[in-house]
């Protein structure tokens, strides 16, 4: 029986981040999503967040959607 390795788990090779007004969605690199951590790390508790190309709205992870949608 192979044991697992300790520590973080690898990263996920990319994002799907969804655009707030027109829903345009599009795959963020993990390595530009921790690159924008270092350089802005912002609110901690927030996902990083990127102007949507089609109109100006924001992007977000699709997962913040979904927990957004869940919140009371």
């Amino acid at each position: 029986m192979k044991k697992r390795p300790r520590g973080r788990r690898p990263a996920a090779p990319s994002c799907l981040y969804q655009c707030e007004q027109c829903g345009t969605e599009e795959q963020i690199p993990a390595d530009v999503l921790v690159f924008f951590d270092v350089v802005d790390p912002g609110d901690p508790e927030a996902p990083a967040t990127f102007r949507c190309q089609r109109c100006p709205g924001i992007m977000y992870p699709a997962w913040w959607f979904r927990a957004q949608r869940a919140t009371p």
